[in-house]
């Protein structure tokens, strides 16, 4: 279980599947993608910990769960940059 895993801006992560959790607003989950690699780009958790991140193919950006992360490793965030995924 990812419960108590906090990913850290920069950290590079691939979206699982939707949680079907339906308190979100609908503007924050318009641009989801699931099963697509991005970088987490801020942290918030005023409403419980969710996550903003910059999809690698696209470069749009969307909020996500915890537990509808995973994290990649073995690139970095230098690496990241060097592929202009981010900015």
């Amino acid at each position: 279980m990812f419960l108590n895993k906090r990913f850290n801006i920069g950290t590079r992560v691939e979206t699982l599947k939707d949680s079907k959790r339906d308190d979100w607003i609908p503007e924050a989950r318009e641009n989801c993608q699931w099963k697509v690699e991005g970088i987490v780009e801020s942290v918030h958790d005023s409403h419980g910990l969710c996550y903003r991140v910059k999809h690698s193919d696209d470069g749009t950006t969307a909020a996500y769960d915890h537990d509808e992360l995973k994290e990649l490793v073995g690139q970095n965030i230098s690496q990241a940059v060097n592929k202009g995924e981010l900015k």
